[in-house]
């Protein structure tokens, strides 16, 4: 219950005896008992291993929304670029029928 309660902190958070007993709502005394020094012993691998941010996750959402928003405006250049075509053919026939008259 101690080590789940470890995976549930909030990312950033530092992993060491205190916020473990304070998240597991233990007592240090129950952490440091030599019946449980495995969880010791997990807390304190832990603790050295880096804590894993959510910024990662968050780079990944927002390079997916950049590339969502990169098609959507690739897209609407090419409806622009078509009907500025679409107007410069328009131009051209009224040009020519201005030089009729």
């Amino acid at each position: 219950m101690v080590v789940g309660e470890v995976k549930n902190l909030k990312c950033g958070a530092a992993v060491n005896f205190n916020t473990i007993c304070r998240t597991a709502r233990v007592s240090k005394t129950f952490l440091y008992d030599p019946k449980h020094s495995d969880l010791a012993q997990q807390i304190r691998s832990f603790r050295q291993t880096p804590p894993q941010s959510s910024s990662s996750h968050r780079s990944n959402k927002s390079d997916s929304a950049k590339d969502a928003q990169i098609a959507r405006f690739k897209e609407r250049v090419r409806q622009l670029e078509a009907q500025v075509r679409s107007l410069k053919d328009e131009n051209e026939l009224l040009y020519g029928k201005l030089t009729d008259l």
